[in-house]
């Protein structure tokens, strides 16, 4: 960086200023008392001293020893202009040996060396330094004016003084000075500060006019300047600017000073170009410099050579803002210029050689030749060479040769050259004092090459440290250097995607899309960066895509990556261009790989072709760009393009081979692509040497891949399933028992995303299975234990949701292995471990914490506020989710902050977990729960039924009250297969009345169902012997009802019947179970679940248990017990009345005030979604009579229709009513889920049981407006009449079935008869 370098008039302290020309003395300062005190022991040589002698002017004070090691003294001094600093001396018999001095002005305290070797300190800056006792002094100084009235000397006394003017504007000057030469010697910030502030005083108190003024304009400005350059306070520099413009406007003549002003302010407003980013001060600037210039050809002026060196820079700084090339090449030329016109001894042949680095530096950059690379090297070196130590720009120029040997690296890949970076980057941070606005800078380049050096050698060490310097670097930063925020946040943003490349830890990605955000945000437009950052925000949103599949940051990866594209310069040798190309086409193909679009593969071979094409010979990321390729053609052939493509591919990895042994490199990613092409090759050839190239391949990579990498685990699996294949074909037991081996060290190991595990761990399990091991039950266990972590609380609710569907489906193939291992017990814990995950994190989030309250408040209270924080953060929006394209980058820097504070809460839960259940009594806290801490909290009465459907068979576990073991009852006739078929059958049905079924996609139904939109009648299914519903009742009564109910020897009962809890997977989640039976037209045939049982479901047995034990009063005391609250919607706009909702509350209200249940009802225009939300708070018995709605794509977003929009499951969620009691839905899919997880109970009815609900009437699917009344007057005064007092929920269940066989006996025996009451389910105690 180019350093400002002092006018020659202001390159010493000033002196006074006697406008008479008079020599004589023009201040008298009287000393009123001078102390000098030892600190030394007794005894010292000091103590013979009897007299030290103070020197100030022409005037000598006399301190006699007052007492031991202590003088004193008093008197008048005089000084003229020529004269004006204080001396310390002392007298040694006949010998007066001066101490040292310090310019009158300055505040004293300084330290010096006396002729015993000792360390005096004096108070003042110090001047010398060398170890020893110290020595104080004091001085009390005042000023006398000739008339004789004392003043002390302070700018609050300066209107005293006006007769005296030039006295008092010399001592400020003198004061400003000393300041800033102490400054230059120092690098304190203080003494900056000093210069700065008497510098202003001496320039407030110059009259208009005075032949000064010019003076004390240039001295405040270089002051302002060098505390910017300190500091990086634009406010300086625009004060400085500010300053040299006013001392300019007014100056006539050309002569040295206009001169040295000239290239102060030119020098200036380069600064404020690349501080800003704004070409229009690169402009002034040059105007201005390119004037210095002809100034200082004048005979009489000198500084030419300073000219062209700050010209060469100001053209080079407009470069870097507007890119024109012919900007670098001038700076080039000037430079050249300015060295040739440099004398040999010219000091400033260092600033210039440094400095013409720069310009060569960018030209290669621009136009990818070598030379200028080189070249710019070697005027660096030189440079470096020609300074002196401790000279001022050593700094900048060790930190441009460390940033010149990293460019270098990054093209040759010669591992010299970035150990060279590493040293002369350490060495620019060595040479520069904490605080200094150049630090953050150096700090960051350092960074860089540390980061460029873990690439090289995966040394982790190097990009934990790149990662810290990197955020030291932006926190060190002002806010307002834009430009250089822009580059530093794009530097922190690449290393932590590097280090999430290394390590895998998710937050590093979250952080390092926030960094590249900030970086375009505070990026000016135009900007030479701006591409770059674009591009890098691309690979971290796609990084991002990689890990969690959310096609939305795909998207916003590829406009970002195109954008890129389009700001860079259109002149093909651009350096960057082939990365952004290749980068391009990366995400391209993970997006073709997600959708199968094949324009985006199309697109991808392209980017990846124009990528080598564009790439020099010898560039050392040739060999990624020819990989890229061959990736993208092996896409391509398991797409249509056959063996031509994936030959291709080959012959295009081995391009990668030779270019990278030519290098002497072997990198691990190279075996890798060969193992990944030759395992493709054998997929569409089959010939069984591709297969052993692959392993071969996959084998090399490991030894050479290290250890704690990310993709290690990776790598693991594609070994272990190359093996399976060579087991196919050899049937060699060693093949398989390695490919056991390391799938199990995958799914054991760290590092890796959780996904990735527990894909490996699947596999693992299924090989063991096979194979009969035993440790199939240790795979299994592992697998368990990976779902919550796969869909962990680091993501949103629908994320974790999407990343479910395509994984929960394990806890049916675990439990069923458990079973077929005659272990019941541990299938019930899978299941209770691996389903409902989403509503047991929530569940887990409000847990309460009154015990470890008890043990430790502080411990508890943080484990309560995280908890309360990631709840909310479930819910957010991300920050691509809204899918519009022109939302603002600070909005969007708003949102993924939310997104990084998420992941960090996560990883703080995770961690104050640990801590927890490192506390004995707490060691089970939160853990899934054993099988027998799960049946302890169950009911004391009835039987709890899980059913597991699994791909080739069924069973149930049937939990009895009293009997510890549980009852495996297999389900011969049933089975995955079945469940599917019958849903579908009983699909049909349902849809072709104009009523949904559970888990579908939203149909028009009839005008008069509690349905979303008008009605389009299907043709009904053609009915056999009575329907299609009672031969799918049947057939549930048939395979699973009755083999249960006989295993369980239930019998038949009118008033006695037991209650009994249905938990189900699988398909069979979305079935009737609770409707099965026989029903025909002969009443002695009729045979049916409900004779025996009084059915009920539940998501989880852990659900059963907290509302079973859950108080049935105001646990807070904050509301009154049953307190009622209506919801009734009649009109809604868009869709079909309900005209049912009002006779349905109306009745309600009947019931309950007959009983005095105290209610309250909005109807119409009053429900409205926030008031409904306020009343919920205070309301623990609910009935809604509305429309409802299941969003399939979106499950936390079904709800309830409302009159001014929808209340969704999601906002109900957050409520967390502990003493919430019962919710009645009387409402269409308010227990329908989504097919797709079937495991998590994704629907309303679930929703409010997460809520705080003990219970829940809902539906499976639509319900006709004309049956709702009727069945919710019979349920409310079941429960009315069989209630001791009040209203009691646990008496629900009963309730719902008694107002169903009312609803029966009225109906006969049609599918459409059926749907009116089969749909009602309760769910919960």
């Amino acid at each position: 960086m180019q350093r400002l370098v002092r006018s020659p008039q202001s390159s010493a302290a000033p002196q006074p200023e006697d406008p008479s020309g008079s020599a004589g003395p023009i201040c008298t300062l009287y000393v009123t008392r001078a102390v000098i005190k030892s600190d030394q022991d007794s005894g010292a040589t000091h103590d013979r001293w009897l007299k030290l002698r103070l020197l100030l002017g022409e005037s000598v004070l006399i301190l006699n020893r007052s007492a031991r090691g202590q003088w004193e003294g008093r008197g008048h001094v005089k000084f003229t202009s020529g004269n004006g600093r204080l001396s310390i001396g002392h007298f040694y018999g006949s010998t007066v040996a001066e101490i040292g001095y310090i310019n009158v002005g300055a505040g004293i305290q300084a330290q010096y060396v006396g002729p015993e070797k000792h360390q005096y300190r004096f108070d003042s800056k110090v001047t010398r330094v060398s170890p020893g006792p110290v020595l104080e002094i004091s001085c009390d100084l005042y000023m006398s004016l000739p008339a004789g009235t004392q003043y002390p000397i302070e700018r609050r006394q300066a209107a005293a003084v006006e007769a005296n003017i030039s006295l008092l504007l010399s001592l400020y000057a003198l004061k400003g000075g000393v300041a800033f030469d102490r400054y230059n010697k120092s690098h304190n910030l203080s003494d900056i500060n000093q210069a700065v502030s008497a510098y202003s005083d001496a320039l407030n108190v110059t009259p208009t006019g005075h032949p000064s003024l010019n003076t004390r304009r240039g001295d405040l400005g270089l002051a302002l300047f060098a505390r910017f350059e300190h500091t990086g306070k634009l406010d300086d520099l625009r004060g400085a600017i500010s300053t040299f413009e006013s001392a300019i406007r007014t100056i006539s003549t050309t002569d040295q000073k206009t001169l040295a002003l000239h290239h102060a302010l030119g020098t200036a407003y380069t600064f404020l170009c690349r501080a800003t980013g704004q070409g229009e001060f690169a402009d002034r600037s040059i105007e201005i410099l390119e004037k210095t210039v002809q100034l200082s050809l004048n005979p009489k002026c000198s500084g030419l050579t300073l000219a062209y060196r700050t010209l060469g820079v100001a053209l080079t700084v407009r470069f870097e803002a507007g890119r024109k090339i012919g900007d670098l090449e001038k700076a080039v030329e000037v430079f050249e210029t300015g060295i040739k016109a440099a004398d040999e001894d010219d000091s400033i042949l260092v600033d210039l050689h440094l400095d013409f680095g720069n310009p060569l530096s960018l030209l290669y950059e621009q136009t990818g030749d070598v030379t200028f690379l080189d070249k710019s090297l070697e005027v660096r070196k030189k440079g470096i060479d020609l300074a002196s130590p401790g000279h001022h720009a050593l700094r900048h120029g060790y930190a441009n040769l460390g940033h010149g040997y990293y460019t270098r690296f990054k093209r040759t890949a010669k591992p010299q050259d970035i150990e060279d970076a590493v040293s002369a980057l350490k060495m620019a941070i060595t040479g520069t004092p904490e605080g200094h606005a150049t630090l953050p800078h150096f700090l960051s380049l350092l960074a860089n090459a540390l980061h460029a050096r873990f690439t090289h050698f995966k040394d982790v060490k190097d990009i934990n440290e790149a990662v810290s310097l990197h955020q030291r670097s932006v926190e060190l930063s002002p806010p307002d250097l834009s430009t250089h925020l822009s580059v530093i946040n794009q530097d922190l943003g690449t290393s932590l995607l590097a280090r999430f490349g290394y390590a895998g830890d998710i937050r590093d990605v979250e952080r390092a899309i926030i960094a590249l955000q900030k970086a375009i945000d505070a990026c000016p437009p135009g900007h030479m960066h701006l591409p770059s950052i674009y591009n890098n925000l691309g690979i971290a949103l796609s990084t991002r895509f990689q890990r969690t599949a959310e096609l939305q940051f795909a998207d916003r990866a590829i406009e970002a990556q195109r954008k890129a594209i389009s700001l860079a310069p259109l002149n093909a040798t651009y350096q960057r261009l082939p990365s952004f190309y290749n980068d391009l086409g990366s995400t391209l193909i993970m997006r073709f790989e997600r959708t199968e679009d094949r324009e985006d593969l199309t697109q991808a071979i392209t980017a990846f072709q124009k990528a080598v094409e564009l790439s020099p010979v010898g560039h050392a990321w040739l060999p990624g760009w020819y990989a890229s390729l061959a990736d993208a053609l092996a896409t391509r052939s398991q797409h249509g393009g056959g063996i031509v493509d994936i030959d291709e591919a080959i012959r295009t990895h081995e391009k990668v081979v030779e270019l990278t042994r030519a290098k002497g490199v072997n990198p691990f990613s190279r075996y890798i692509q060969g193992g990944d092409l030759r395992m493709d090759r054998y997929r569409l050839s089959k010939d069984e040497q591709d297969l052993t190239h692959a392993v071969a391949s996959y084998q090399e990579a490991l030894k050479l891949i290290p250890e704690g990498y990310s993709y290690r685990p990776v790598l693991h699996t594609l070994y272990a399933s190359a093996l399976i294949q060579q087991f196919s074909l050899t049937e060699t037991q060693a093949h398989f028992d390695s490919a056991v081996e390391h799938y199990q060290l995958a799914a054991l190991s760290t590092g890796c995303s959780p996904l990735a595990r527990f894909h490996a761990g699947r596999e693992w399990a299924r090989c063991a299975v096979a194979a009969d091991r035993p440790e199939a039950m240790d795979a299994f266990q592992i697998c368990v234990d990976l779902l919550p972590l796969a869909a962990g609380l680091d993501k949103t609710l629908d994320r974790r949701h999407h990343t479910l569907k395509r994984i929960s489906d394990l806890s049916r193939e675990a439990a069923a292995y458990a079973l077929f291992r005659g272990e019941p017990k541990t299938a019930v814990e899978w299941l209770e471990a691996s389903r409902c995950l989403v509503w047991g994190q929530l569940n887990n989030l409000r847990t309460p914490l009154d015990e470890l309250r008890e043990y430790n408040q502080e411990l508890a209270d943080r484990f309560a506020t995280v908890s309360t924080k990631l709840e909310k953060s479930g819910t957010r929006k991300g920050p691509y989710d809204t899918g519009a394209s022109d939302v603002d980058m600070k909005t969007t820097i708003s949102l993924q902050q939310e997104a990084v504070l998420h992941v960090e809460l996560a990883a703080e839960y995770d961690a104050l977990l640990k801590t927890i259940r490192a506390i004995p009594r707490f060691d089970r806290f939160l853990k899934a729960p054993s099988f027998n801490s799960l049946v302890e909290r169950l009911p004391k009465s009835g039987y709890i039924v899980l059913v597991n459907v699994c791909s080739n068979h069924c069973d149930a576990i049937c939990l009895s009250p009293g009997i510890t073991d549980p009852l495996h009852v297999r389900l011969p006739e049933f089975s995955y297969d079945k469940a599917v078929e019958i849903r579908k059958r009983l699909q049909e049905v349902v849809n072709s009345f104009g009523m949904r079924m559970r888990g579908d996609s939203p149909v028009k139904e009839e005008r008069k169902k509690r349905a979303l939109g008008p009605f389009r009648r299907k043709k009904p299914v053609e009915d056999q012997k009575g329907g299609h519903v009672p031969a799918v009742l049947r057939g549930l009564w048939l395979h699973v009802a009755k083999p249960i109910i006989d295993a369980l020897a239930l019998k038949s009962s009118v008033s006695q019947k037991n209650r009994i809890w249905w938990c189900l997977t699988g398909p069979l989640a979305f079935l009737p179970i609770h409707a099965a039976g026989i029903y025909t037209s002969t009443a002695e045939e009729n045979v049916a679940i409900s004779d025996f049982v009084v059915s009920s479901y539940i998501p989880t047995l852990t659900s059963l248990a907290k509302a079973s034990l859950a108080p049935r009063r105001s646990a807070s005391g904050t509301r009154p017990l049953n307190q009622f609250l209506l919801v009734n919607q009649p009109e809604t706009n868009g869709l079909c009345p309900l005209p049912g909702a009002v006779k349905e509350v109306n009745s309600v209200t009947k019931t309950l005030d007959g009983r005095s249940i105290p209610h309250v009802t909005l109807s119409a225009s009053a429900a409205t979604v926030n008031t409904t939300l306020s009343r919920l708070k205070t309301h623990n018995w609910l009935h809604f009579a509305c429309h409802a709605y299941q969003d399939v794509t979106n499950p936390l977003n079904s709800g309830f229709v409302l009159n001014d929009g929808k209340l969704i499951l999601s906002e109900i969620t957050k409520l967390g009513m502990g003493d919430a009691e019962f919710a009645y839905l009387s409402a269409c899919q308010t227990s329908t889920g989504d097919e797709q997880l079937s495991e998590e109970a994704v629907h309303l009815a679930a929703g409010m049981l997460a809520a705080g609900f003990k219970g829940v009437v809902a539906t499976m699917w639509s319900i006709r407006d004309q049956d709702a009344p009727e069945m919710a007057k019979d349920f409310y005064g079941y429960l009315l009449s069989q209630s001791k007092t009040g209203i009691d929920s646990s008496l629900a269940a009963h309730a719902l079935d008694y107002a169903v066989r009312r609803r029966r006996k009225n109906l006969k025996m049609s599918d459409l008869d059926f749907l009116a009451w089969v749909p009602y389910v309760h769910f919960g105690a």
